[in-house]
């Protein structure tokens, strides 16, 4: 029941927190320019993530604008970013910081200061998810087509939940707070975010002597 509840919430807060900003045609007519560069860019540089990093127009372009943001926000880190952008879907990446950017600075003037909140949070989350893609980089083979797979998947799945997961910090449940704490604390120790939920899930059922568990599935399935 507890769960229930839980995820009801989850699915209430979730669509209240991405109701605000700029239009989805806003959003993408924003975003255009900067994913053709970006495509371009990972064609020229073929999966090496420092050229990537250092291509004249990624750098004066992209990092340029992903700095401001966060800058502005005061959350989230354009390093990290880049690196979701570099591994995953950079359009889809580029679609959530610009919607969560456009919440935060209120640009369609009808953001509250809960929605402001949660999307501070949600591009937080976001961008913490990149330190595993950081490590993975570091760690693999960057042409590696396996390993390039698993830090698209770890992208897909961080874009999937990090709004959702946002919003449990002002759920009035301990267990929510706590969820979100641990997933945090996890994600900062470079855990990817399979991992970080499920830590998040055994943490918070033991703080709150709760039985029952908040499964990836029960979070991905809250539609938003």
């Amino acid at each position: 029941m507890k769960k229930m509840i839980l995820v009801a919430v989850v699915f209430l807060m979730g669509q209240l927190s991405m109701a605000a900003g700029l239009s989805e045609a806003k959003i993408a007519e924003r975003i255009k320019p900067y994913a053709e560069h970006i495509e371009k860019a990972k064609e020229r540089t073929k999966g090496d993530l420092n050229a990537f990093k250092n291509d004249k127009i990624v750098k004066r372009a992209i990092v340029t604008a992903l700095e401001k943001i966060t800058a502005d926000a005061k959350a989230g880190s354009a390093e990290n970013i880049m690196m979701l952008i570099h591994a995953g879907d950079a359009k889809a990446v580029l679609s959530d910081v610009a919607k969560y950017s456009s919440i935060i600075k209120n640009e369609d003037g009808k953001s509250s200061e809960l929605e402001i909140k949660q999307a501070k949070k949600a591009l937080e989350l976001l961008s913490l998810s990149g330190n595993h893609i950081d490590l993975l980089q570091k760690s693999g083979d960057s042409k590696n087509e396996a390993e390039a797979k698993v830090r698209a998947d770890n992208v897909a799945l961080a874009l999937k939940v990090s709004n959702k997961i946002a919003s449990f910090g002002d759920y009035k449940s301990e267990r929510a707070k706590k969820y979100v704490e641990v997933f945090e604390a996890a994600l900062t120790e470079n855990k990817s975010v399979h991992q970080a939920m499920d830590e998040a899930n055994t943490k918070s059922k033991e703080a709150v002597a709760d039985k029952k568990d908040i499964k990836e599935e029960d979070i991905l399935s809250c539609e938003v």
